[in-house]
């Protein structure tokens, strides 16, 4: 009987206690390894890609009002009206000639013009230039019949010319910046600087004269508009014009 009791109490004490595994089981379902750390996600992060990136778009183009007249002069054939020629940025290829006959009473006359600028798409364009030539059937005693008859001759006249611009750039608030008498491939006449009425940015020069050609009383006006740092080119083209030999009546 002790045998049997003493058999009975080894087994007991040799089988593993059911509550401690138990505990143990639990624990080891509970404990998880801990999630691996994650970098923050970025907001409109680009996705990799073998792809080249698009070229970057093209410069804006110069607006017209930026574009200058080119730097490469040409000759301009007149040919006709005692004007021969004169010289020009060769871009100014927007080109119109006219020939105007005009009768008033006992005295009739021609007015001739002659425009270049740059092409329209440029407008406005940087250089302007404006050639007119008006020619009488009489002299100028007769065309200016206000004048006494010793007064009308050309050289008074471009004398008058300058006096107006002279009083005008004189007058407070005037556009009017130079006035002056200025020779033109041996031709006397006047010149002026001036504001342009459209575009105070822009200037208009000019030179006139008077005189007679082929036994006829005539007046030459060449004008000029651009921006003012165009105003050299400007004056090489007034300096280039090239006239007939005169012929006084």
């Amino acid at each position: 009987m002790k045998r049997l009791l003493f058999l009975l109490l080894m087994t007991i004490l040799a089988a593993p206690p059911v509550l401690s595994q138990t505990r143990k089981a639990g624990k080891s379902k509970n404990k998880r390894p801990a999630p691996a750390a994650q970098s923050p996600k970025t907001v409109n992060q680009p996705v990799a890609t073998d792809e080249e990136p698009p070229p970057p778009p093209p410069a804006p183009k110069a607006s017209s009002k930026e574009r200058l007249s080119s730097d490469v002069f040409k000759t301009a054939v007149i040919g006709k009206w005692g004007v021969d020629s004169l010289s020009l940025p060769d871009d100014l290829t927007n080109e119109t000639e006219s020939s105007t006959p005009t009768t008033n009473k006992n005295v009739s006359w021609t007015k001739y013009a002659h425009y270049w600028k740059q092409p329209a798409k440029f407008y406005p364009s940087s250089l302007e230039v404006d050639l007119y030539i008006t020619t009488w059937n009489a002299d100028f005693k007769t065309i200016i019949p206000d004048l006494k008859p010793e007064l009308a001759t050309p050289e008074n006249l471009i004398l008058i010319d300058i006096a107006g611009d002279t009083k005008n750039k004189n007058t407070p608030g005037s556009s009017v910046k130079e006035s002056k008498s200025l020779q033109v491939g041996g031709v006397d006449g006047g010149f002026f600087l001036a504001d342009s009425a459209l575009d105070k940015k822009r200037f208009t020069v000019g030179w006139s004269t008077y005189r007679y050609f082929e036994n006829r009383a005539q007046n030459i006006m060449l004008t000029i508009t651009g921006r003012r740092d165009e105003l050299q080119k400007a004056l090489k083209i007034i300096e280039s014009l090239k006239l007939q030999s005169e012929q006084k009546n």
